[in-house]
């Protein structure tokens, strides 16, 4: 027999404790500075680079299109750095990085959040996501150079060799089962990414969100807001104003949850998206929507059913298990480099 969420969840909020991503009075939900961009969106402020490893995909925003470009003291540019792991797992550190004209400099951090798929534990038992607000910055020696197409990035002692998330998705095929779930998992990157600024994500720690809409900057770009309708019937809607939290991948739509106290339910709404390619923010080379409408929800996550994803070019929607949504693993088309 499951545990009643109802006099756990107030006694949580009448103690204002952060266990779960619950907040005291006066701290912010959101504490990320987003990037600098062009409001009209004619042109990238930013780019964002990511490499394949055997456990994950990890990922690097940097402030600026060209990341070998200088960079002055004074006027540091955003910078993330952060991993997406097969089981969705995914933690992000967000800050700002200086470089010379050696490619040279460092990357700071003051924020770090976390979010740890424990599906395995019942909803009760969960962090959900988390923030850390780190007492003193942490700074780490950075230098970028490029190798052809690639960046090879080193912090401190560690050398990476990334691949633009723009040639990427280039490489995307939407004429396969395979390629559509290849799509698939792209698009949840920054899914992933802003869920985890989403504090209590995926456990009882959503209560927060009761009878508010809150709202989150995109990490590159505008905005995602979250309401929960109520305590005992905490339907929640996530709703994504042309987000873009990884450079390029803009999500735009209603994400809604509808579960009973023990978190059983179903899901519903679209999601459209664009993904551009090398050729800039005019450049959009996968276009379509996933609808949410056949996925069943148990104790708060993907449980069962499937996700209809219509691409243009495609000649007709694709269906894809409610399993890839914890099969982050892009290598099928970002393979792992030495």
């Amino acid at each position: 027999m499951r545990t009643s969420l109802a006099p756990i969840v107030i006694s949580l909020l009448v103690a204002g404790c952060d266990p779960s991503g619950i907040h005291g009075l006066g701290r912010l939900r959101d504490a990320l500075v987003p990037c600098e961009v062009d409001l009209l969106g004619r042109v990238e402020t930013t780019s964002t680079w990511v490499r394949s490893t055997p456990a994950g995909t990890e990922i690097i925003v940097f402030g600026r299109p060209d990341p070998t470009a200088v960079v002055p003291l004074g006027r540091a540019a955003c910078y993330g750095h952060g991993f997406v792991a097969h089981d969705s797992s995914t933690w992000f550190e967000f800050g700002s990085y200086t470089l010379d004209d050696r490619g040279e400099g460092f990357a700071v951090h003051e924020l770090e959040y976390v979010f740890e798929n424990q599906s395995d534990l019942d909803i009760l038992q969960r962090d959900g996501s988390l923030r850390t607000d780190l007492p003193a910055a942490v700074s780490e020696r950075l230098s970028i150079a490029r190798d052809g197409t690639q960046l090879v990035v080193t912090l401190d002692d560690d050398a990476l060799r990334m691949t633009s998330l723009a040639e990427v998705v280039e490489a995307l095929d939407v004429t396969t089962q395979a390629g559509a779930e290849d799509v698939f998992r792209v698009f949840n990157l920054p899914l992933f990414t802003s869920q985890a600024r989403l504090l209590g994500f995926g456990s009882s720690g959503m209560v927060q969100y009761v009878g508010v809409t809150a709202e989150f900057a995109g990490a590159v770009r505008n905005r995602f807001t979250v309401a929960v309708e109520a305590l005992l019937d905490p339907n929640t809607v996530i709703t994504y104003f042309q987000l873009e939290d990884l450079t390029g991948v803009v999500v735009d739509g209603e994400q809604k949850t509808d579960v009973d106290i023990s978190g059983d339910g179903s899901m519903s709404g679209t999601l459209s998206f664009v993904m551009r390619g090398t050729g800039g923010a005019t450049d959009v080379v996968v276009r379509g929507g996933l609808d949410y409408a056949g996925l069943q929800i148990g104790d708060g996550v993907a449980a069962g059913g499937t996700y209809t994803l219509t691409l243009d070019g495609a000649a007709a929607p694709y269906i894809i298990s409610y399993q890839l949504a914890t099969d982050v693993d892009l290598r099928g088309v970002l393979p792992v480099t030495p």
